[in-house]
């Protein structure tokens, strides 16, 4: 079961103490929450906007331009940049945790902006499929640091 796998993986860098993932393995399999199954279900959601947008993704990078106009626009814009200081604090302290952290925020950060924001087929279709897309990109890098591979489909 290599969900569950990779489940355990991410929780073993969530949690801290050997005490708290014992009780905490059990649920790392769940869809929902702090896990990495929930993590990878926010990435494959995304690749699904973009790819059922049926734009060219690479054509609007060169074109197109992100207007952080809503409020949950702006919410995820700001977390996005804020990758490299929790890449660098993650580094310097040897916690891979502190990403994980991140990872999860960004993920909670995405849903809200897409449970408030319609992506395609609105008047602001590009600027917010440029945001899912740099959201994904921030999403594989962590993926990478961790040591996840990340799911484009589910």
């Amino acid at each position: 079961m290599p969900t569950l796998k990779l489940s355990c993986y991410c929780f073993v860098l969530i949690y801290e103490s050997p005490l708290a993932l014992a009780v905490k393995l059990i649920t790392a399999s769940y869809c929902k929450g702090d896990t990495a199954v929930y993590l990878l279900y926010a990435h494959a959601r995304i690749c699904s906007i973009i790819g059922k947008s049926g734009k060219d993704i690479e054509g609007l990078k060169n074109t197109g331009a992100i207007v952080l106009a809503h409020a949950n626009e702006r919410a995820l814009g700001l977390h996005l940049l804020r990758f490299s200081e929790i890449v660098e604090a993650a580094c310097t302290n040897l916690l891979p945790n502190v990403l994980c952290e991140y990872l999860y925020n960004l993920s909670e950060h995405f849903t809200k902006f897409y449970s408030n924001c319609r992506v395609v087929g609105s008047a602001e279709e590009t600027s917010r499929l440029l945001l899912c897309e740099a959201t994904a990109t921030v999403m594989r890098k962590c993926f990478y640091l961790l040591g996840i591979v990340p799911v484009y489909k589910m």
